[in-house]
Parts: structure tokens; sequence; C-alpha cells
């Protein structure tokens, strides 16, 4: 009897000792199933931050695209612009080498009616040729008859002889047979207007147009696209380094810019400056313009110079920014 009760107490502490352990290993479970519920928590998380980054690269990618398509396409008709411009300058060639040849036609028509008239009038006219040199204060002088070839010189600005000069060589008139000289009165005065030399100034060297840069109004640094409209600078730097003249005999510059749409082909004035020539060699620019319609441009600058007496100069300068694609 006590040997049962011994055995049925032994199986009842290994039952508790069992119930024990399971108990431990079920929470040992439970903490397992949380440390596994954390990990897939946190990759879930990663994979949202995954699919996030993947669905910014795919907008981004796509607005590469359409851009590379839009300059695709801008490339596309610059280039057909570009197509249609040659063909229409081959044409105007064309146009006119006919003109040319009509006009090589009508002159030697001309030259063949001219002869028999110079030859029926040989005494219509009367050309002189007067020369004036300045020498030690005074001038000498000299006159020739063209059609004859006779010449006489002379000192200073004598009116006597060059009006008797004139006067022997003059054509008779129709209606008055007498001689022109004989009824001269020799006190009338002849006026001779004498100029002065003029020597035309001599330039040597071009300026040049660099840092041709276009920057929104909003942005600090330049750009190839623009909004429709968006306002924006032009920034370029004058350089007159290479022209070798005196700057007095510059009297001032004029800028003209024109915005040309590579689609249509036609150019706009968009804006003009007007300035003395500056004391530097190097002169910065900046215009600021309103926005543009949705195309694609080129800015052009051309840059006219001219003397002090207003009389323009071989001195210019032209220069035309990247492409520019407003959207």
């Amino acid at each position: 009897m006590s040997a049962n009760l011994s055995t049925k107490e032994g199986q009842g502490g290994n039952n508790r000792r069992t119930k024990a352990q399971l108990q431990k290993a079920l929470k040992q479970a439970h903490e397992a199933l949380d440390d596994r519920e954390a990990e897939i928590a946190a990759l879930q998380q990663e994979l949202a931050q995954a699919q996030a980054t993947i669905k910014t690269l795919n907008r981004q990618l796509q607005e590469l695209q359409e851009t590379l398509q839009e300059r695709s396409s801008a490339i596309e008709a610059e280039q057909t612009s570009t197509g249609a411009s040659k063909e229409g300058v081959e044409q105007r060639i064309a146009e006119l080498e006919r003109e040319n040849e009509e006009l090589r036609s009508a002159l030697s028509q001309f030259k063949e009616t001219e002869a028999p008239l110079q030859e029926a009038v040989p005494a219509a006219k009367a050309t002189f040729r007067i020369d004036l040199y300045p020498r030690q204060g005074n001038y000498q002088g000299k006159i020739e008859h063209l059609q004859s070839k006779d010449r006489k010189v002379f000192s200073g600005v004598n009116r006597e002889a060059i009006f008797d000069f004139v006067s022997g060589h003059l054509p008779a008139l129709e209606n008055d047979p007498e001689d022109y000289s004989s009824s001269r009165d020799a006190s009338t005065p002849v006026a001779v207007a004498v100029a002065p030399p003029y020597t035309k100034p001599q330039f040597a060297g071009l300026p040049r147009i660099c840092d041709f840069q276009i920057v929104p109004l909003d942005q600090g640094k330049p750009v190839s696209v623009l909004r429709r409209e968006q306002p924006f600078h032009v920034h370029l730097t004058l350089d007159l380094t290479e022209i070798e003249a005196e700057r007095s005999l510059l009297f001032d510059y004029r800028i003209s810019l024109y915005a040309k749409n590579l689609e249509t082909g036609q150019s706009m004035v968009i804006g003009q400056m007007q300035d003395r020539v500056p004391s530097s060699n190097q002169y910065q620019i900046d215009a600021q313009f309103p926005g543009l319609q949705v195309g694609s441009y080129r800015i052009e600058a051309m840059v006219n110079f001219s003397l002090l007496n207003g009389e323009p100069t071989p001195v210019a300068a032209f220069q035309e920014s990247n492409l520019i694609h407003v959207y």
C-alpha cells in the first residue's frame, strides 16, 4: 500500500515538472514568434520604402523619357526647318541667277545702242576733273578735260585759270553760235569748293560675344528649358580686346536680340540696347525679357558700331544661344 502511494507521488512530481517545462517551452515559442513578427514588420517597412523608391524612380524615368522625346522632336523640327531654309535659299539663288542673266542681256543691248548714240553726239557734254594737292601752305592744282585729255596746271585756287580752261572746252550751243568766252565778264567770280582730304578710319580685329546665358528670374543658374511665358534674363559679355582702333573713333554700340522659332523659322525682336562704347575691354550686359510661347528657340545677339558722325563701321559681332525649349 505504501509502495503504491510512493509511486503515485513520484508520478505527480513528474507531471508537475513536465507541465513547467511545457510552459517554459511555450513561453520561449511565444518570444520567438514575437521576434519573427518584429522581423516581418521591419521587412515590410523596408519593402514599402523600396516600393516608394521604385515609384519615384519610375516617375523620374518617365520625365526623362518625356524630356528626351521633346528634345528629339525639337531636333527634328530644327532639321526640318533647316532643310526648308536650305531649299528656300537655293530657290532664291536660282531666281537671282535668272535675274542676273536678264540684266546681262539688257546691258548687252544697251551697249549696242549706246555706241551709235555716242558717235552721233560726240560733243554733247564736257567732263572735267580738278585735282588739288596741299603744298607748303598752298594748293597745287590740275584740271583735265576728259574727252580731249587736255590738261592745265595752276597754283592756288586760281578761278581765272579754271574758268578759262572750262570755257575753252565747252561745246558750242546751237542757239548761240558766238563763243561763250567772248561774253564772259572777267570779273565774274567762279566758286570752287575745296573739301579737306578725308581719311576713313581703319579697323582691325572683331568684337566677340561670350558667356551667352539664359537665366530665369526665379533661378540663379543658366537653363535650356523654360516654362511658357516665364520671364528670363539674357547675360552676355561684350569682348573688345581684339579690336585695333582708337576708341575715340567709335561712338556707340547697338545690341539687338532676336528669338528665332526653330519650328516656324521666324525671328522676332525681343529687345534692343544702345550705349557708349565702354572704356574697358570687356563689358557685362544683362537684359530682362518677358517669357516666350511654347516652342524651340535660339536667342540671337547682333552688335553694331558707328562713328562719331553716325557712319556705320565694318565692326560687328553675332552670336546665338544654345537650344532653348519652352513647354
